[in-house]
């Protein structure tokens, strides 16, 4: 249009032209202008969404890592709470085992335990501690204090009982798949069929106790799958060692929970700060508009992700000083249940010792009884002198033989290697006791 301008001012014969091409000039540099402002207005728009989108994403990043931070200190609690954490579950390991053991003496189910020790109605605190102090050998092994901590841990409802059905679920044997294998109809391997394979973690409910296939020699159990409730034997360990099925516990199930928990913070925690740093790195030429305020808004997101990785950080070093404990409480506690067992084993002995030694000290006062009152008798009190001297001769030759026998009970009881090797202990102590009773 300028072209055509300045060419129209050679043309004299037409003098409107110029004046013409001079308005279309102008509503063109107009139109121009508007053009350039609807495109400001559309770059300004586009880093506004772009801006917003980025914000969106790195806050959503971030509060899902603070979410499941809260998740795994929550899962974590049971295990790394002060008032209880792995050690009570040390108790309630100790309780299990000991109810069981109870069970197989009585002879008695699960669920007739349940009645006995809720006397026909629900367990609580108080008839659960009363129930277990009675129990044989368990005054020794865990204090009301423990007993009442295990309870709260079985009172997974926190009613202050517990029903049947939370009992007998405490005293399933469950055994979770370490290795697949079969689940077969019949105990010995050889001439089984095979039911169906049993998948990586699943777990199977113990219904007989294990036995050995008498011709492969493998462990085996029979066990319902709580997957679909089929039941059949499946191979506990193999010849080689492999173990097939291992022993479940919640603790156990609990800590991996928790430790996978706190694999999944790591990670997520890395992306969130990678996405933060890249998102900030490509903004870093900005410095107007919305990218900028956002670019400020996405550096002010980095305490919180690095508040997130010291949670993570600070919940690890719990867990690991919380199996410290329980590592340690695991230890004092076999060896607590190791005394009680040693020290009934000690008691048996020495209950036999005293057995002969009573019976060699009564044969040594009845001969020393009448050997003294003969020999203060002058002989007129008694009938026959010579055959009464005779008896008391006869008597003493007769403490010779369980005074022997008691001799050789002890010095048999003294090298045993329980009694001879203690250093420390009840059978320590019994063999001080048998010294003193040797001579």
């Amino acid at each position: 249009l300028q072209k055509q301008q300045r060419d129209a001012k050679l043309i004299a014969s037409d003098s409107s032209m110029p004046a013409e091409l001079t308005k279309l000039l102008e509503r063109l540099t107009k139109a121009q202008s508007d053009l350039d402002k609807q495109k400001a207005a559309l770059r300004d728009q586009e880093h506004k969404f772009v801006a917003q989108r980025l914000l969106e994403e790195a806050t959503q990043l971030v509060d899902d890592l603070e979410t499941m931070v809260q998740t795994a200190k929550d899962t974590a609690e049971p295990l790394t709470s002060e008032k209880g954490g792995f050690i009570v579950g040390v108790y309630l390991s100790g309780v299990v085992a000991a109810l069981k053991s109870h069970m197989k003496t009585e002879n008695k189910s699960a669920k007739s335990l349940h009645e006995a020790m809720g006397e026909a109605g629900p367990v609580t605190e108080a008839k659960f501690v009363a129930f277990m102090a009675k129990l044989p050998g368990q005054s020794d092994l865990l204090s009301e204090e423990q007993l009442k901590l295990a309870f709260a841990r079985m009172d997974i409802m926190g009613g202050g009982e517990v029903g049947e059905e939370q009992f007998l679920d405490l005293l399933r044997t469950r055994l979770m798949v370490n290795t697949v294998v079969a689940m077969t109809d019949t105990m010995a391997v050889k001439g089984g069929k095979t039911l169906r394979k049993l998948d990586l973690a699943e777990m199977v409910e113990q219904i007989e106790e294990p036995t050995k296939d008498p011709d492969l020699g493998l462990l085996r159990v029979k066990a319902k799958a709580e997957k679909d409730g089929k039941e059949g034997y499946i191979t506990v360990c193999g010849n080689q060692g492999t173990a097939y099925l291992v022993t479940y516990d919640a603790e156990s199930a609990l800590e991996r929970k928790v430790e996978q928990a706190l694999q999944d913070l790591m990670g997520a925690g890395g992306k969130a700060q990678k996405y933060v740093e890249t998102k900030v790195d490509e903004l870093k030429n900005v410095h107007k508009g919305p990218l900028s305020e956002t670019k400020a808004l996405l550096l002010a997101l980095g305490p919180r992700i690095r508040e997130a990785q010291q949670a993570r950080k600070q919940l690890k070093a719990k867990l690991v000083e919380a199996k410290g404990r329980h590592k340690e409480e695991v230890e004092k506690d076999k060896k607590v249940r190791q005394e009680a067992i040693d020290r009934q084993a000690a008691d048996k002995i020495m209950e036999e010792v005293d057995k002969v030694v009573k019976v060699a000290e009564e044969h040594a006062e009845r001969a020393i009884e009448l050997a003294q009152k003969l020999a203060k008798s002058d002989g007129s009190d008694v009938d026959d002198l010579l055959k009464s001297m005779e008896a008391a001769e006869k008597d003493l030759a007769a403490v010779t033989e369980p005074t022997a026998t008691a001799v050789a009970v002890v010095k048999q009881q003294m090298q045993l290697d329980s009694v001879k090797n203690a250093a420390e202990g009840p059978f320590r102590e019994t063999r001080t006791a048998l010294v003193k009773v040797k001579v």
